[in-house]
């Protein structure tokens, strides 16, 4: 029998579950990102703002990472309704190490010395990048874009090339296209002088691209000088209109109305609205229809793959193989392709009982028995505080 004590330990037990599991705290800072070059010797601030999701403490800032050793604030703490500091960063002569340089800007929740620290401490942090010139000569390719396309239409390259050296250089830039293994072309892109600090593009229009529906790699190579040029890769598509049939539902439980799902795949680079199905089921040994359905239109995004859905009506069928004939229609355009499936016994415990349902209901039940026996333990651990206590 649990005395009024141990009654009132369970209220307040379940009163801290509850708070822990359902109510919202947390902190966020803007601005969350800054980008910045390395200069020697250069002072310059930034003005930050604390954003209050829920959190009713006061906060602790901080500095942490490359260079928080040069850093300064207005101001170490803020009290509740205090949003806004401000970081004073005076950069040295000369950076520890060369490349990309990660300050972090923090402020964490200040702990309560009356609430006998517990809890766990919300923190956000917001993070300023410097980049750092490689001495001598050093470039570096800021994006390489080839955009995906479709057959008969303009391709337009483009490479941002920036120099983070300290010195400047002369960078040559050539894009090669490749199917599979077979080298198609190669394209020049010319030569600049990219001072230190600096960027150029590079760009390459196609005009009325001639390649064929497909996969295509392109190798970027820069040279500029150096003993080892930059290389990259990238792949980009070439599309036509057409909606592939790659997968379909293939057994289906007897004397039941069966989801009978089609999985498609667009090889177009542009959207295709009103795409549908329609499939015949015939008996393979007489070719007798025995069910046909047509699925909802859907939208097709570009390069999208996702599925359509109807219903097979398995009733009155025997067990036994099938023939689908499925087609899929879409701007003017059918595919077509007839699949093998099966109907087999619906008997036993999955045939009256979904699979997901059954998998949803088996991890709620572990995760009510894993409440269970944390609620006994914490309730045991509190139970012996208190008889400690007398």
């Amino acid at each position: 029998m649990i005395n009024k004590k141990e009654g009132l330990l369970l209220i307040l037990l379940f009163f801290i579950i509850f708070q822990c599991n359902f109510v919202f705290a947390g902190i966020g800072i803007t601005p969350s990102r800054i980008y910045t070059d390395f200069k020697p010797g250069e002072k310059f601030l930034v003005n930050f703002q604390a954003l209050d999701l829920g959190s009713s403490h006061e906060l602790d800032i901080s500095a942490e990472g490359d260079f928080a050793e040069y850093v300064r604030f207005d101001k170490t703490h803020l009290k509740k309704g205090d949003y806004f500091f401000t970081a004073y960063i005076d950069l040295p002569e000369e950076a520890k190490k060369p490349g990309e340089n990660m300050l972090s800007i923090q402020i964490l929740e200040a702990i309560d010395e009356s609430s006998g620290g517990i809890g766990a401490r919300l923190g956000v942090g917001a993070r300023v990048y410097i980049k750092v010139p490689y001495p001598g000569t050093y470039l570096e390719v800021n994006s390489f874009d080839i955009p995906d396309s479709n057959e008969g239409e303009s391709i337009n390259i483009t490479t941002n090339i920036n120099n983070f050296g300290t010195n400047p250089a002369y960078a040559h830039t050539i894009i090669e296209v490749y199917s599979e293994d077979n080298k198609l072309d190669s394209f020049d892109l010319g030569t600049q002088l990219i001072e230190p600090n600096n960027a150029f593009v590079f760009s390459k229009l196609i005009e009325g691209s001639y390649y064929k529906a497909g996969i295509y790699n392109a190798t970027l190579i820069v040279d500029y000088g150096v003993k080892d040029n930059i290389e990259l890769t990238d792949s980009f598509r070439v599309g036509r209109l057409f909606v592939d049939i790659i997968d379909w539902t293939k057994e289906f439980n007897q004397s039941k109305i069966n989801k009978f799902n089609i999985e498609i795949e667009s090889k177009w680079n542009n959207d295709i609205d009103n795409v549908y199905a329609e499939v015949n089921i015939t008996n393979q040994s007489d070719n007798q229809e025995v069910d046909s359905f047509k699925t909802p239109s859907i939208y097709l995004k570009r390069w999208e793959k996702t599925s359509l859905e109807g219903f097979f009506n398995t009733e009155g069928l025997e067990p036994g193989k099938y023939k689908a004939n499925i087609r899929v229609y879409y701007e003017g355009q059918i595919t077509e392709k007839e699949v093998n499936i099966k109907v087999i016994n619906g008997g036993g415990l999955f045939s009256s009982i979904n699979k997901t349902v059954l998998v949803a209901g088996i991890i709620i039940l572990l995760f009510i028995i894993m409440f269970i026996v944390g609620f006994i333990v914490m309730y045991s651990m509190l139970k012996k505080k208190l008889k400690g206590r007398r």
